[in-house]
C-alpha cells in the first residue's frame, strides 16, 4: 500500500491577508479562510479541528482528532498551496517497529482527498509521499491512498 501524505493545490479563495501600513509585514498572514475550509472538510468526514495556529511566514498549523486517533497538517501558501499531514496518535510502539497507517489515518485521506475534489473550489489536487515531494522524484498522484499498485 502506497500512502501518501503530503497534497498540493490551487484554489480561487482569496487568501484574507491583511498588511500593515508600510506593506514590509502582515497583520493578518494569507491563508486562514482556506485553512477554515479544510476544517469544515475535515468535520464533514467525522474529525474535530482544533483552532488553526498562525505560524506566520511558515503557515498554519491545525490539528484534528476522531476519536483517539490525531492528526496535524502543516499548510502552507507558497505558489500553490501545500498540505502536510501526520499522524500524531500516541503510540507506545512507534521506537520499536514502524507500523503502517491505521485504517482510521487512511480513511481520513481518501475521505478529504473526495471532498476537496467534491468541493469545487480545489483544483489541481496531486498527492505525494514526504520522501518524493521532498526530492521531486514524484509527479504527484490524483489519490492519496493505492493498494497493490491499483486505486
Amino acid at each position: 500500500m502506497t500512502v501518501r501524505t503530503f497534497t498540493t493545490f490551487s484554489t480561487d479563495l482569496p487568501d484574507h491577508a491583511v498588511e500593515t501600513a508600510d506593506g514590509m509585514d502582515f497583520i493578518q498572514w494569507p491563508g486562514r479562510n482556506v485553512v477554515q475550509v479544510i476544517a469544515d472538510l475535515l468535520r464533514a468526514i467525522g474529525w474535530t479541528p482544533d483552532d488553526p495556529l498562525d505560524l506566520e511566514e511558515r503557515g498554519w498549523d491545525l490539528d484534528a482528532h476522531c476519536g483517539r486517533r490525531m492528526i496535524r497538517m502543516r499548510i502552507e501558501f507558497i505558489e500553490e498551496v501545500i498540505v502536510m499531514i501526520t499522524d500524531r496518535t500516541p503510540d507506545r510502539t512507534w521506537y520499536f517497529k514502524r507500523k503502517p497507517p491505521g485504517p482510521v489515518f487512511v480513511g481520513m485521506l481518501v475521505g478529504l482527498d473526495a471532498a476537496m475534489k467534491a468541493d469545487g473550489r480545489f483544483r489541481n489536487i496531486r498527492w505525494f509521499t514526504p520522501e518524493g515531494y521532498d526530492s521531486q522524484t514524484e509527479a504527484g498522484s490524483p489519490v492519496p491512498v493505492e493498494v497493490d499498485g491499483g486505486i
